[in-house]
């Protein structure tokens, strides 16, 4: 009974070992620039006296952040053009990760239709979406549509 035990756990036990000892002299000479060895980048803090070494793991790919390319000027309306009024209009906005705008909500208004005139140029943004880990995801920024500042005397 104990050899035939042996002569099923022996083969298993050697090959373990062996193996174990081939990865630790692998790691030691830094081996393993890719497949199923995978470096890990140092990061040490000083303080509370002591030293401590830990380890963070790389990034996994690139991140940046929400790129408008292409945002139309909202139309100042004739009302507000009549009686000369001028202002700022807020917008918190929010970029899905699909590249589509996703919602507008009014944070600041301003009367003579120049909220609605802002919120429908605010549908119309083109953007790259914000990528995390090189998945695009879904940001809020706020977006302002300023009255006549962005228009040339001409518009007028």
């Amino acid at each position: 009974m104990t050899t035939c035990l042996l002569k099923r756990i022996l083969p298993f036990a050697l090959t373990f070992a062996l193996g174990a000892a081939i990865v630790g002299i692998a790691g030691l000479f830094g081996a393993g620039g890719g497949g199923v060895f995978k470096r890990r980048a140092h990061t040490y803090s000083y303080g509370g006296g002591g030293c401590s070494k830990g380890y963070r793991n790389k990034p996994l790919s690139e991140s940046r952040p929400l790129s408008i390319q292409y945002r139309p000027n909202a139309v100042y309306t004739s009302e507000a053009r009549r009686r000369g009024f001028t202002g700022t209009v807020r917008l918190r906005v929010t970029f899905g990760a699909d590249g589509a705008v996703k919602a507008v909500e009014t944070l600041q208004g301003q009367p003579y239709g120049l909220t609605q005139s802002a919120e429908r140029a605010a549908w119309g943004i083109t953007f790259s979406p914000s990528l995390e880990n090189g998945l695009p995801v879904a940001v809020t920024r706020t977006v302002e549509y300023d009255f006549p500042s962005e228009l040339t005397r001409d518009e007028f």
